[in-house]
């Protein structure tokens, strides 16, 4: 999915098949040919429709909390940690590929919050700022697990982490 951001923000309590999740929704608006009538209209009115059919990312991870383990989600970018409540610059940023289900096993030696003995998932946009990581992890004694997902073009890709 090809496109620029429009939206960035953290999901705290999503509902989704009764169980709670947090994460991100990245709102991406693909660059869509307009047909010669959506051409006639002034700019302004095209942007706007332009804005309302942006595609919705969605990277998630299930909150649901057992004994002796914690997890979540935060954003990798530029060799920096970023918690979900203070979000990177991305705004206007070019997407041009999403890969997920990445392991970062280069981000354990680089940067001292991840740990080799916790579980992620990373979602990846290839952007004009660089690669933009949406991480989620489960730092568990390997009983339990978190539903995990990325939801995109209305097709949920969903996993266990």
């Amino acid at each position: 999915m090809a496109g620029r951001i429009i939206s960035c923000q953290y999901l705290p309590g999503l509902i989704r098949d009764g169980i709670y999740y947090e994460g991100f929704d990245i709102g991406i608006r693909t660059n869509l040919d307009l047909s010669d009538f959506l051409q006639s209209l002034p700019p302004p009115l095209q942007e706007l429709i332009q804005d309302y059919m942006a595609k919705s990312v969605q990277v998630i991870i299930s909150t649901e909390s057992y004994c002796c383990e914690r997890s979540g989600c935060f954003v990798y970018w530029q060799n920096r940690k970023f918690e979900p409540n203070q979000l990177p610059p991305l705004l206007g940023f070019t997407v041009t590929s999403i890969r997920w289900g990445l392991s970062p096993p280069e981000l354990f030696s680089a940067d001292p919050y991840f740990r080799d003995d916790e579980h992620f998932a990373v979602v990846e946009l290839q952007s004009s700022g660089g690669p933009v990581r949406f991480v989620l992890f489960n730092h568990h004694n390997g009983y339990y697990s978190h539903t995990i997902g990325l939801i995109q073009d209305g097709v949920a890709d969903m996993q266990t982490l």
